[in-house]
């Protein structure tokens, strides 16, 4: 309670000394205590602003190239136009594009103020195709299941893969080993699986393009089609990347000399690899 100024009048120097730093205390408390409460305010009303009134989004704006338009790709965003930008999430967006829309290798959702919601996407293509226990799944570089389909649905750019094991195949993941095996065989289908990763890998490390069939059957005797004109005998598992490099380094010499020779390229011993063309004759 606030003294009068005859109260203060009568009041010892020191006394009254100590009441008015206690009253300055107070003001400058109530002061900051004021100044709280109205940023608070201020922060709440633009929060609820933000959310409400604006960043309202506006576009939605899809870029690269696929087999599926501009309206497939948004509907599957669960991205609505009107709703918040920052309540709408892109993560789930991404996700929900990833896992129904197969034939993406790359998808990325990002906000951008005031009203944007950009969707970047990298089509899939079917580059390889594994015989299953329930159909030719077709997959892309990476051994993501695109489709499975019938035989006369493979497409011929597929590279068709041979195995000794039926795989599993489920769309949106890689391919897998049958659980449901003996013991026995599920670890033989594992080795073989990783045996064919190895050579997958290697083709994408070395560059070489237009391989039409991979042939794993005998592990140490590793076959590959090059555009059905020239099998490529890798022999074993060993230095698979600098096999198929030589291989790319003889096509090219062979292309120089005559385009149209096909054969055998025997790359057992990339150091010394040799071609024995087909008697054409």
């Amino acid at each position: 309670m606030a003294l009068t100024q005859e109260e203060l009048s009568r009041m010892l120097p020191e006394r009254r000394k100590a009441y008015e730093k206690r009253r300055k205390k107070v003001r400058r408390n109530r002061i900051i205590f004021a100044s709280f409460v109205s940023i608070l305010i201020l922060l709440i009303t633009v929060i609820v602003l933000s959310l409400t009134v604006f960043f309202k989004i506006d576009t939605i704006t899809v870029n690269g190239t696929s087999r599926y338009d501009t309206q497939q790709i948004i509907s599957v965003s669960g991205i609505e136009k009107g709703r918040n930008l920052f309540l709408s999430s892109v993560n789930k967006a991404q996700t929900n594009i990833s896992s129904q829309l197969t034939y993406l290798s790359e998808v990325t959702v990002t906000r951008r103020l005031p009203s944007t919601v950009v969707i970047e996407v990298v089509g899939a293509n079917a580059d390889f195709c594994y015989q299953t226990s329930g159909g030719y799944a077709l997959t892309d570089s990476d051994g993501k299941v695109l489709e499975i389909v019938n035989a006369d649905a493979v497409p011929k750019t597929a590279a068709v893969i041979k195995t000794n094991g039926a795989f599993v195949a489920v769309v949106g993941e890689e391919i897998t080993v049958d659980k449901n095996k003996s013991d026995e065989q599920k670890e033989a289908d594992e080795k073989e699986l990783e045996l064919l990763k190895n050579v997958l890998t290697a083709i994408k490390e070395s560059g070489i393009k237009d391989i039409t069939e991979i042939n794993i059957t005998v592990p140490t005797s590793i076959y590959l089609k090059y555009q059905n004109r020239f099998n490529l005998n890798l022999g074993n598992s060993l230095e698979l990347t600098y096999k198929l490099k030589s291989a790319v380094e003889i096509i090219a010499k062979e292309d120089e000399i005559s385009p149209t020779t096909s054969g055998e390229i025997n790359l057992n011993n990339p150091g010394s690899a040799y071609v024995s063309p087909n008697d054409n004759k």
